[in-house]
């Protein structure tokens, strides 16, 4: 891609202060043709990136100032286009950090390589120990991490047990407080049954008791007038 000139990128930093420059509530007041001039890809790629943001907080800012009001579609597109070149700076920005990243790897790779080719046996030496060493300390790291992650495991499957051991007892706890509560109310009807039979068979015995009762009295008459008839 052609370099911008000194006059183009002092054309687009213009453009752009101009937008910077205007008071919140005023992004819907731009012109089509002036909007048009700032989304093209020459201008968004040579903008600052605070620039960009300053843009898109501006016309968010505006949007959310405007309440019900929709901002202008000239507007809504500048947005989206700042977006995206923020969006394409960022993964530009990681993935030369991950290309950076493995060519340092790389490189310490190449350097242990040459150093046990070019070097003395001596040093050859300390560069096996050295390597031998960071071979044994990824080895108990890697072995530490898997004691770990078994450590782990054993927790989650103990405490599933204890979670299952609890939802065991409420079960039964449940089950003892049903069969409590159905043993009372077979009691209480048991105990009211036998009440009413008692009150039933004293009202029998009290009848009963009359009768007699009655029973005797007319015999006492009955002597009575029969002792009165020998006399």
């Amino acid at each position: 891609m052609q370099e911008p000139s000194a006059a183009s990128m002092h054309h687009v930093v213009h453009k752009f202060h101009e937008v910077f420059q205007l008071k919140q509530g005023r992004y819907s007041d731009l012109s089509a043709a002036n909007i048009s001039e700032m989304m093209k890809s020459n201008s968004l790629d040579n903008a600052p990136t605070q620039s960009l943001l300053s843009v898109v907080n501006g016309i968010l800012d505006e949007s959310i100032e405007r309440k019900n009001d929709k901002i202008p579609h000239r507007v809504a597109c500048l947005l989206r286009k700042n977006v995206q070149e923020i969006e394409r700076r960022i993964s530009t920005h990681v993935g030369t950090l991950k290309n950076s990243s493995w060519r340092r790897s790389t490189s310490l790779r190449i350097g242990v390589l040459e150093a046990l080719a070019s070097n003395s046996g001596e040093e050859r030496g300390v560069v096996m120990d050295r390597l031998q060493q960071i071979k044994i300390e990824k080895s108990k790291m890697e072995e530490e991490k898997k004691t770990g992650v078994e450590h782990v495991a054993k927790l989650i499957k103990e405490q599933e047990q204890r979670d299952v051991e609890l939802s065991d007892l409420k079960h039964e706890l449940k089950l003892g407080k049903q069969r409590h509560e159905l043993h009372c109310l077979q009691m209480e009807t048991e105990a009211k049954a036998a009440k009413d039979g008692l009150e039933g068979r004293m009202k029998e015995l009290e009848i009963l008791l009359e009768d007699s009762r009655n029973q005797l009295c007319r015999v006492s008459i009955w002597c009575t007038e029969g002792t009165d008839a020998v006399l």
